[in-house]
């Protein structure tokens, strides 16, 4: 995968649920710090893998994974521009 984190992070600007800490220089992730009790903090990268830490309700844990899959189907920079052809 190849996924367009500038523009996961325009759309994680105003998300209800996470804060999203983004600076490339630092680091090649970006975290979505929770702002709901109970939910993980992820680190999500560009390649598609992610890694969920600190959830403690297992219905939570696969919303949040099923969220994040949409994000890496979403803004897949090879699934983008295939489909402007």
């Amino acid at each position: 995968r190849n996924v367009d984190l500038n523009k996961v992070h325009e759309f994680m600007q105003h998300h209800d649920t996470f804060r999203v800490d983004y600076n490339v220089e630092l680091f090649a992730g970006m975290y979505f710090h929770p702002k709901k009790k109970n939910y993980p903090t992820i680190l999500f990268f560009r390649t598609g893998s992610y890694t969920m830490m600190g959830g403690k309700q297992w219905q939570i844990l696969k919303d949040c994974e099923r969220f994040v899959k949409t994000l890496i189907e979403t803004f897949d920079k090879v699934v983008i521009s295939m489909t402007s052809c």
